[in-house]
C-alpha cells in the first residue's frame, strides 16, 4: 500500500493546489479535472484530507475555472482564435468552438448537460462566453450542475478506495498522456 502520510504534513497546502490545479483545468491547461477530483476523494477516504472541504474546495475550483473560461470567451474572442496553440485541440479551431456557440445559444442548458461530458465541460464556458450568453444565466445554470458534478466525482474516489491501485494507475497514465500531448502540441505549435 502507498504511504500518504506526507500529506498530512503539508496542511491547507494541499487544498490550495487542489484548487490551483482545477482552476487551470478550466483555462486550456491539459489538466483532468476528473481525475483531479477522484484523487481527492480517494485523500479523503485516507483521512488525509476532509471530505466537507475537499468537496467545497472542488466546487469552488470548478467554478472558478468556468469562470475563467466563461470570461477568456467573453473577452478574448480574437485572442483564443489567434492562441496557436490552442487551435491544435480540434474542439477548440474556430470553426468548432463557432459550432458549440450556436449551440448553447439554440439550447441554454447544454451549459448543465455539458458539465457532466468530460471532454467538453471545459469548452462550454469559453463557449458561452464567445456567444454572448448572459453571465448571471450561465452562473446559474452552470453553478447547479457543478454542486452535482463536482461532489460525485470526489465521492466516486472517496468509495473506490477498496480500489486505490486503479486510481493511482488511472492518474499516472493520464498524467503521462497529457505530458506528452503537451509536448506534442507545443511542438506542433512552434512549427
Amino acid at each position: 500500500m502507498i504511504n500518504f502520510s506526507f500529506l498530512a504534513n503539508t496542511g491547507n497546502l494541499t487544498y490550495v493546489i487542489m484548487f490551483a490545479l482545477l482552476t487551470m483545468s478550466g483555462i486550456g491547461i491539459l489538466i483532468s479535472e476528473d481525475l483531479i477530483l477522484i484523487f481527492a476523494g480517494y485523500l479523503s477516504s485516507t483521512g488525509k484530507l476532509s471530505l466537507p472541504i475537499v468537496i467545497i474546495v472542488s466546487i469552488l475550483g470548478v467554478l472558478s475555472a468556468d469562470t475563467l473560461g466563461y470570461h477568456l470567451g467573453k473577452e478574448g474572442k480574437e485572442i483564443i482564435k489567434k492562441i496557436h496553440l490552442w487551435t491544435k485541440i480540434k474542439a477548440l479551431k474556430p470553426k468548432n468552438l463557432l459550432k458549440h456557440v450556436r449551440k448553447i445559444k439554440k439550447e441554454p442548458n447544454l451549459i448543465f448537460f455539458g458539465r457532466f461530458m468530460p471532454t467538453l465541460k471545459g469548452i462550454f464556458p469559453i463557449a458561452a462566453g464567445m456567444g454572448g450568453f448572459k453571465w448571471k444565466k450561465f452562473m446559474k445554470i452552470n453553478t447547479i450542475a457543478v454542486i452535482i458534478s463536482a461532489p460525485s466525482m470526489v465521492l466516486l474516489g472517496f468509495y473506490l478506495k477498496a480500489i486505490p491501485p486503479i486510481i493511482l494507475a488511472l492518474t499516472g497514465i493520464s498524467m503521462f498522456l497529457i505530458y506528452f500531448a503537451t509536448r506534442k502540441i507545443i511542438k506542433t505549435a512552434r512549427n
